[in-house]
């Protein structure tokens, strides 16, 4: 659904307020990539350094540079060592700062993007209360390895964002404000009256159907899976 699509089902504050979040994940994008690059030129900068301060050892012939002193001449090649050592531990303390600045930062982005994706997904139904369906939501969602947003549900499935906002409407329509008979709200005939799509079957395939029907009707359900494994 695009951000346009968004605008006739969300009213004026709430759709200038997800197009605020969208301009603030563009803006955190642009400062992660700025931090993750500024982290690998330091990196880079430590490799050198560290290479450079090897060399020096090898050449005075000692291992570390707590051996300098022991050295009898070469002051000057000591001092410089020293001063390169120095170096690489500044070094090391600013791509310590930095990567806590890009977790920081990934952090802002990951909460901008929940955001924006949770008022997506509650726009395709109409609760009651949005903020307490919204609490409920965040508390099953998490990023998955991929950085995608999925929804863990009560039995372990891993749903899309706006499946487990179907799953909670579907679960509990009593969180829904009242529908006119072609509203669509919670619809009885999906599961019980009436002619009932088998949410197991190729063509009709629900995952979210699948969990509730499974939950509210647990017969049914096996009905319905062993007659699409016949199909």
């Amino acid at each position: 659904m695009a951000l346009e699509d968004l605008k006739e089902k969300l009213s004026e504050s709430e759709y200038e307020e997800v197009q605020a979040v969208i301009a603030d994940r563009d803006k955190f994008k642009s400062q992660v990539k700025q931090a993750r690059d500024e982290a690998v030129e330091s990196r880079h900068k430590l490799k050198e350094s560290k290479t450079v301060t090897d060399d020096l050892l090898t050449k005075l012939g000692i291992e570390s540079v707590d051996d300098i002193d022991n050295l009898p001449d070469a002051k000057g090649q000591a001092d410089k060592v020293v001063q390169l050592e120095s170096s690489l531990k500044r070094l090391q303390k600013d791509i310590k700062t930095q990567d806590e600045e890009y977790l920081s930062l990934s952090e802002k982005h990951r909460s901008s993007l929940m955001q924006v994706a949770m008022k997506k997904a509650l726009s395709g139904h109409e609760f009651i209360d949005d903020d307490v369906i919204e609490s409920f939501a965040r508390q099953h969602a998490s990023f998955n390895d991929n950085g995608e947003i999925i929804f863990k549900s009560s039995d372990g499935d891993h749903l899309t964002l706006a499946e487990g906002v179907n799953l909670i409407a579907k679960k509990r329509p009593g969180l829904l404000k009242a529908q006119g008979s072609g509203g669509s709200g919670n619809n009885p005939a999906a599961r019980g009256g009436g002619s009932v799509k088998n949410p197991f079957a190729k063509d009709t395939h629900n995952l979210t159907e699948q969990i509730a029907m499974k939950q509210e009707n647990p017969q049914l359900a096996e009905q319905m899976k062993a007659a699409a494994h016949a199909a």
